[in-house]
């Protein structure tokens, strides 16, 4: 999950600064150029997928050493694509096409079109990693049944950039003064989205548990005996839940929400099959810590610092280069 947030937090820096650094291409708009790249990209995972897939098919010795590999395997993909969508962005008129349109009186439209490249390259490496998450986990459901279920745990974390997105198409139409003073301060514009993304954090694991199918465990032994355990641990949380992760069968545990009245405690069914009494009791502990040494408030600080650290860099990124260009071309 933490892999996912990084890999979303710096696309969302990516194209925040593409969007305002990015050097603008005269002339009608091709395609060409951001289809290559990512046609490119669908290539190299192709490949990779694939010569690995044949190793695990003739070895089993391979596909003992893959198989709990699989989903780190997949996050290195999350974070290598980084690389073709900051190209993509940076080299070809992609974003250029889009600043005559509605996406540039529009923070939400303007997000998500600068967005929709790494999107669409998460869903070419899902579509890739179904053959090999086939072989050696045994996946029952269809590839687009997969593509959709890693689409609704994956997007859902983009929710809160959205909500805020959303919020500045708002206060730009119903205070247009308002959001011309703040957008025009960079301290208050930099403030004001933070604000709004930690109110939209605090209640988004409400819609974030119906997107990932999760649903309270029914009334019954195995309910009371996660209550009374969270009860002794000291967890406040709105509801335990039944989280239905890779079809029940993933062995895992979690907990989301910044405060009691909407935190929710996550258990797969294969974790409670798997595990006694005892067991169980040290994965809610472990939860419990999270919450009790206030870990989650420290993800939020720590991500937000990294943001803001990564458009940064980008920034003295892109002037480099210009400076670089303009010293190799003095005459342009």
């Amino acid at each position: 999950m933490y892999t996912s947030i990084f890999c979303y937090l710096t696309a969302f820096a990516i194209v925040a600064t593409a969007q305002s650094s990015a050097p603008d291409f005269d002339g009608p708009y091709s395609p060409w150029a951001a289809t290559l790249v990512i046609l490119a990209s669908w290539g190299w995972m192709r490949l990779k997928f694939r010569a690995i897939a044949r190793s695990v098919a003739s070895s089993p010795s391979v596909a003992a050493y893959w198989r709990p590999r699989f989903q780190g395997l997949t996050q290195r993909f999350q974070v290598w694509l980084l690389a073709p969508f900051a190209l993509l962005l940076f080299t070809t008129p992609y974003l250029s096409s889009f600043s005559a349109g509605p996406a540039n009186e529009s923070d939400l439209l303007s997000t998500l079109a600068g967005l929709a490249p790494y999107l669409a390259f998460q869903l070419l490496l899902w579509w890739e990693a179904y053959g090999l998450k086939k072989l050696l986990l045994g996946e029952d459901a269809s590839r687009l049944a997969f593509l959709a279920t890693n689409a609704k745990m994956e997007f859902s974390m983009i929710g809160p950039w959205m909500i805020v997105a959303l919020l500045g198409d708002a206060l730009r139409l119903a205070f247009p003064s308002l959001y011309e003073a703040i957008e025009s301060n960079s301290l208050a514009a930099f403030v004001y989205p933070l604000v709004f993304l930690l109110v939209a954090a605090i209640f988004l694991p409400v819609a974030v548990t119906k997107l990932w199918g999760a649903k309270p465990i029914p009334e019954g032994a195995e309910r009371e005996r996660l209550k009374a355990v969270s009860e002794k641990m000291g967890l406040k949380v709105r509801e335990i839940m039944l989280w239905t992760l890779m079809g029940g069968r993933a062995m895992t545990a979690g907990i989301i929400g910044l405060v009691p009245r909407f935190r929710y405690l996550l258990v797969t069914p294969a974790l409670l099959e798997a595990l006694d009494e005892d067991e169980v009791a040290g994965v809610v502990a472990h939860e419990a810590g999270h919450v009790k040494h206030r870990h989650l408030w420290f993800y939020i600080i720590f991500f937000t610092g990294l943001f803001a650290s990564a458009i940064s860099l980008l920034y003295d990124a892109v002037s480099l280069a210009a400076i670089w260009g303009q010293m190799a071309h003095p005459e342009t």
